[in-house]
């Protein structure tokens, strides 16, 4: 037990955070399809004779699938270890409020993803545009997190978060 009070910040919300966690979610599985997506574009199967009415074909594999499965395990505990590092580095940095900022724009990033989760149920072929908007403002968002880190910035400094930059993500969202 004092093992994980050593490993954590007192100040800092638990180990898992709801927001941290759905942002690696979506990373993950984005990340995942895409690394399986290229070594299908780079190790392609060879089939060489097509069996009528057999749906296995010589020299087949399940490894793209496999790659998925790990990708996406190995992908969402580096995207949260990685988004739990960063928002302590701005906490210890900026303070509270500040960390709250950032969870807030996480939060606004995901929106894109939670509309397409609602397209489903409405629209018979879904697209993926949504979901890759909303992975594209999240790593649009840690890119200024982690340069507004260097630059020794806040996104809020006070509890007042109508300043912070979630409200300039907003509006890009809306006009994309």
């Amino acid at each position: 037990m004092n093992i994980w009070k050593g490993l954590r910040s007192p100040s800092l919300p638990p180990i898992f955070t709801w927001e941290y966690g759905v942002v690696a979610l979506v990373l993950a599985t984005v990340l995942a399809r895409g690394g399986a997506a290229l070594y299908d574009a780079w190790v392609p199967q060879k089939y060489t004779q097509l069996i009528v009415g057999n749906i296995a074909w010589d020299v087949g594999s399940k490894q793209p699938d496999y790659l998925i499965l790990f990708g996406f395990v190995g992908w969402f505990f580096a995207v949260h270890v990685g988004l739990r590092y960063l928002a302590a580095q701005i906490q210890t940095v900026n303070g509270t409020p500040a960390e709250a900022g950032f969870r807030e724009i996480l939060v606004y990033t995901l929106l894109p993803a939670g509309v397409w989760v609602g397209n489903i149920f409405v629209n018979s072929k879904p697209t993926l545009d949504l979901v890759i908007l909303s992975v594209v403002l999240t790593l649009l968002a840690i890119a200024l997190a982690i340069g507004l880190l260097n630059k020794r910035y806040a996104f809020t400094t006070s509890s007042d978060y109508r300043a912070c930059v979630g409200s300039s993500l907003l509006i890009i969202l809306f006009a994309a």
